[in-house]
C-alpha cells in the first residue's frame, strides 16, 4: 500500500509539473525573450515575473521526480545490468527525441525561424537547444551517471553541498566556454536535483510538520530575496553569484513543497482523485510535453496583439493542452507511432 501511495504522489506531481510547463511557455512569449521571430505587442511585467518564478522550479522538480523514481525502483529490487539499463533509458528518451525532432519540432522551426545551416546543426544535430526537447538528452546523461555510480552513492547534507560546489564549478567552466553539446552542460547543472529526489526518497519520514513549517518560512523569505535580486538590484558579479546560490536553494525547497502538496492532495482526495481527467493527464503527460510548444507558436501567431495578454495566455494554455493531448491519443492508437514516441 505504501509503495502505491508513493507512486500516486509522484504521478500527481508529474501531472502538476506538465501543466506548469505548458503554462510557463504560454506566458513566456510576453517577456519578449522567447519565440523571438514575432514581436509581442504587449509586454506586461507581471508575465515576466511569473514566468521567471516558474522557471525557478518546474524543470528542477521534473528532474527531482526522475531522481525519486530512480532510487525508488532501485529500492524495490529493479536492478539491471548497467548496459541494459542505459539501453532502456535511450529507448525511453532518445528515440522519441529523434522522431519528435524530425517530424514535429524541426518543420515548425524552419517555418517560423528559417533555415540557417550553422544554427540548425547546433540546435538539432549537436542538440545544444532543440526547443523543448533539450530536457530529454539532459536527463539521459544524468541517468547514465547515476546508473554507473549507483553503488557508490550515499545521501547526506555534506554530499549535497559537495555536489552543488562541484557541479556549479564544472557548469561555470562549460558555460564560459559556451559548450553545451548534447546538453551535457545542462546535465551537470541539473544533476543536483536528481540527487535531491533520491535524498527525499530515503529521508522523507523526517519531513514532519515542524520541518515543513521551517521550509515554508524559509521559502517565503528566499522568494522575497529572489525578487529583490532580480528586480531591485544592479547586476554585477556579486549579485550573479548570490542569485545562483539563492535560486538553487529556493528551487530545492520548492520541489519539496510541491511533493508535500501532492502528498496532501492524495490524503484529502484519496481514491476520488482517480477520475477521467486525472487518468487522461497521467496517460498523456509525456506526449503533452513533446508536442505542446509548437501549438503555442500557432496561437501566438494568430492572437498576438488582438486580445488582452491574460486572455491570450489562457487560450494558448487551453488549446495547447487540448491539442497535444489529442495528438498523443491518436498516436497511441498505432503500434509504430506509440513505440517511436514512447507513448
Amino acid at each position: 500500500m505504501e509503495k502505491k501511495r508513493e507512486l500516486k504522489e509522484i504521478s500527481l506531481l508529474k501531472i502538476e509539473m506538465t501543466i506548469l510547463v505548458v503554462l510557463y511557455h504560454s506566458c513566456l512569449f510576453f517577456s519578449g525573450n522567447w519565440f523571438t521571430c514575432v514581436n509581442p505587442v504587449f509586454k506586461p511585467q507581471y508575465f515576466d515575473i511569473f514566468s521567471k518564478w516558474l522557471n525557478t522550479f518546474h524543470i528542477q522538480t521534473f528532474t527531482f521526480i526522475s531522481g525519486y523514481l530512480f532510487f525508488y525502483l532501485k529500492s524495490i529490487g529493479n536492478y539491471s545490468k548497467v548496459c541494459d539499463s542505459i539501453k532502456k533509458r535511450a529507448k525511453r528518451l532518445l528515440i522519441p527525441l529523434l522522431f519528435t525532432e524530425i517530424f514535429w519540432v524541426f518543420p515548425f522551426y524552419i517555418y517560423y525561424f528559417g533555415f540557417d545551416l550553422e544554427i540548425v546543426v547546433k540546435k538539432f544535430i549537436l542538440l545544444e537547444s532543440p526547443e523543448q526537447l533539450w530536457f530529454l538528452p539532459m536527463l539521459f546523461w544524468i541517468f547514465v551517471f547515476y546508473e554507473v555510480f549507483y553503488e557508490k552513492i550515499t545521501f547526506s547534507i555534506k554530499n549535497i553541498v559537495l555536489i552543488y560546489l562541484f557541479t556549479t564549478f564544472i557548469y561555470g567552466i562549460l558555460n564560459q566556454l559556451e559548450i553545451n553539446y548534447f546538453n551535457i552542460s545542462k546535465a551537470v547543472e541539473y544533476s543536483l536535483f536528481f540527487y535531491l529526489g533520491g535524498f527525499l526518497f530515503y529521508k522523507k519520514e523526517k519531513l514532519n510538520n515542524k520541518v515543513m513549517l521551517h521550509i515554508i518560512t524559509m521559502s517565503i523569505l528566499l522568494l522575497i530575496c529572489w525578487f529583490t535580486l532580480n528586480y531591485n538590484c544592479k547586476i554585477n558579479n556579486v549579485t550573479k553569484v548570490l542569485r545562483l546560490l539563492l535560486t538553487t536553494i529556493l528551487s530545492s525547497l520548492e520541489a519539496i513543497l510541491l511533493y508535500k502538496l501532492s502528498d496532501f492532495i492524495i490524503n484529502i482526495k484519496g481514491e476520488t482523485l482517480d477520475n477521467k481527467i486525472y487518468r487522461c493527464f497521467k496517460e498523456n503527460a509525456f506526449g503533452i510535453y513533446l508536442f505542446h510548444q509548437q501549438i503555442i507558436y500557432i496561437t501566438i501567431s494568430i492572437f498576438n496583439g488582438l486580445i488582452h495578454p491574460i486572455l491570450h495566455c489562457s487560450i494558448s494554455f487551453i488549446i495547447s493542452l487540448s491539442v497535444s493531448s489529442l495528438i498523443t491519443i491518436l498516436l497511441k492508437k498505432n503500434k509504430i507511432t506509440k513505440k517511436i514516441f514512447a507513448l
